[in-house]
Protein backbone atom coordinates (compact mmCIF):
# COMPACT_ATOMS: atom_id res chain seq x y z
CA UNK A 1 0.00 0.00 0.00
CA UNK A 2 2.71 1.94 1.01
CA UNK A 3 5.10 1.51 -2.35
CA UNK A 4 1.97 2.59 -4.53
CA UNK A 5 1.55 5.54 -2.39
CA UNK A 6 5.17 6.35 -2.93
CA UNK A 7 5.68 4.94 -6.92
CA UNK A 8 2.41 7.78 -7.49
CA UNK A 9 3.68 10.60 -5.64
CA UNK A 10 7.47 10.22 -7.48
CA UNK A 11 5.58 9.63 -10.66
CA UNK A 12 3.57 12.92 -10.14
CA UNK A 13 6.37 14.60 -8.82
CA UNK A 14 8.69 13.54 -11.66
CA UNK A 15 6.04 14.64 -14.72
CA UNK A 16 5.85 17.96 -12.70
CA UNK A 17 9.58 18.65 -12.73
CA UNK A 18 9.49 17.69 -16.11
CA UNK A 19 7.39 20.35 -17.04
CA UNK A 20 8.94 23.11 -15.20
CA UNK A 21 12.10 22.51 -16.77
CA UNK A 22 10.64 22.29 -20.02
CA UNK A 23 8.78 25.75 -19.51
CA UNK A 24 12.67 27.16 -18.32
CA UNK A 25 14.11 25.56 -21.50
CA UNK A 26 11.43 27.53 -24.02
CA UNK A 27 11.74 30.90 -21.97
CA UNK A 28 15.66 30.30 -22.12
CA UNK A 29 15.16 29.81 -25.95
CA UNK A 30 13.01 32.94 -26.55
CA UNK A 31 15.55 34.84 -24.64
CA UNK A 32 18.29 33.97 -26.69
CA UNK A 33 16.23 34.23 -30.11
CA UNK A 34 14.04 36.19 -29.98
CA UNK A 35 15.46 39.71 -29.92
CA UNK A 36 12.41 41.74 -30.45
CA UNK A 37 10.95 40.34 -27.83
CA UNK A 38 13.52 41.19 -25.15
CA UNK A 39 13.96 44.86 -27.00
CA UNK A 40 10.13 45.10 -25.88
CA UNK A 41 10.52 44.10 -22.93
CA UNK A 42 13.84 45.80 -21.54
CA UNK A 43 11.87 48.98 -23.06
CA UNK A 44 9.02 48.70 -20.91
CA UNK A 45 11.24 47.55 -17.61
CA UNK A 46 13.28 51.15 -18.25
CA UNK A 47 10.14 52.90 -19.11
CA UNK A 48 8.65 51.64 -15.70
CA UNK A 49 11.79 51.83 -13.34
CA UNK A 50 13.04 55.18 -14.28
CA UNK A 51 9.93 56.86 -15.14
CA UNK A 52 10.57 57.91 -18.88
CA UNK A 53 10.03 57.91 -22.07
CA UNK A 54 12.44 55.21 -24.09
CA UNK A 55 12.64 54.20 -27.42
CA UNK A 56 15.36 51.80 -28.46
CA UNK A 57 16.25 51.38 -32.02
CA UNK A 58 17.86 48.12 -33.36
CA UNK A 59 18.90 45.87 -30.17
CA UNK A 60 21.71 43.16 -30.74
CA UNK A 61 23.06 41.19 -27.97
CA UNK A 62 25.03 38.14 -27.60
CA UNK A 63 25.86 35.97 -23.77
CA UNK A 64 29.58 34.65 -24.64
CA UNK A 65 30.73 37.03 -24.55
CA UNK A 66 28.21 39.30 -22.49
CA UNK A 67 27.68 42.25 -25.43
CA UNK A 68 25.27 44.88 -25.64
CA UNK A 69 24.79 46.80 -28.76
CA UNK A 70 21.82 49.50 -28.93
CA UNK A 71 21.27 51.54 -32.23
CA UNK A 72 19.10 54.86 -31.55
CA UNK A 73 17.94 54.74 -27.75
CA UNK A 74 16.26 57.99 -27.00
CA UNK A 75 14.95 58.91 -23.35
CA UNK A 76 12.75 61.72 -22.61
CA UNK A 77 11.56 63.25 -19.23
CA UNK A 78 8.95 66.09 -19.30
CA UNK A 79 7.31 67.43 -16.07
CA UNK A 80 5.79 70.95 -15.04
CA UNK A 81 9.24 72.54 -14.36
CA UNK A 82 11.52 71.05 -17.47
CA UNK A 83 11.75 68.56 -20.57
CA UNK A 84 14.78 66.71 -21.10
CA UNK A 85 15.70 64.46 -23.79
CA UNK A 86 18.93 62.54 -24.80
CA UNK A 87 19.26 60.75 -27.68
CA UNK A 88 22.44 58.35 -28.34
CA UNK A 89 23.22 56.95 -31.97
CA UNK A 90 24.74 54.17 -30.79
CA UNK A 91 25.69 52.61 -27.51
CA UNK A 92 27.62 49.34 -26.54
CA UNK A 93 28.41 47.79 -23.37
CA UNK A 94 30.38 44.62 -22.68
CA UNK A 95 31.02 42.88 -19.54
CA UNK A 96 30.69 39.48 -17.54
CA UNK A 97 27.39 37.74 -17.79
CA UNK A 98 28.25 35.38 -14.64
CA UNK A 99 27.95 38.51 -12.89
CA UNK A 100 24.89 39.31 -14.38
CA UNK A 101 23.49 36.13 -13.53
CA UNK A 102 24.79 36.16 -10.01
CA UNK A 103 23.31 39.53 -9.28
CA UNK A 104 26.87 41.07 -8.60
CA UNK A 105 27.16 44.67 -9.83
CA UNK A 106 28.46 46.10 -11.96
CA UNK A 107 27.83 43.54 -14.89
CA UNK A 108 28.86 46.03 -17.67
CA UNK A 109 32.19 46.46 -17.46
CA UNK A 110 32.91 49.74 -20.27
CA UNK A 111 30.42 51.77 -21.91
CA UNK A 112 30.94 53.98 -25.31
CA UNK A 113 28.51 55.37 -27.46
Amino acid sequence: MVKKALKKTLKVTGIVLGLVALLVVAASLLFIFDKPLVRNLLQSQLAKRAGMTVRIGKLDYSLFPFRITVDALELGQENAFQKMDVSLKRLQAKGDFWKLVRGRKPAPMTMAS
